[in-house]
């Protein structure tokens, strides 16, 4: 497999990769809010949308592709 500059990307760092991809998924899907523990529609929002960018912006990196949170 290759990143977006033509390297190659070892199968252990990809299967490494799945690995943390799929804890993390694990991770904020027990951390996403239910809409059946609010009465205040504008806090689930809020909440929601805390929830949405740590999402986004938290997911592990796919080898050999720039992020912000780039290991």
């Amino acid at each position: 497999m290759k990143d977006l500059y033509g390297k190659e990307i070892s199968q252990e760092r990809m299967d490494a990769y799945e690995i943390e991809l799929n804890e993390f998924i694990k991770m904020m899907n027990a951390r996403k809010p239910d809409p059946k523990d609010y009465t205040d529609a504008a806090r689930f929002k809020s909440d929601m949308s805390a929830w949405d960018m740590a999402y986004s912006c938290d997911m592990p990196n796919r080898p050999g592709y720039y992020r912000a949170n780039n290991d």
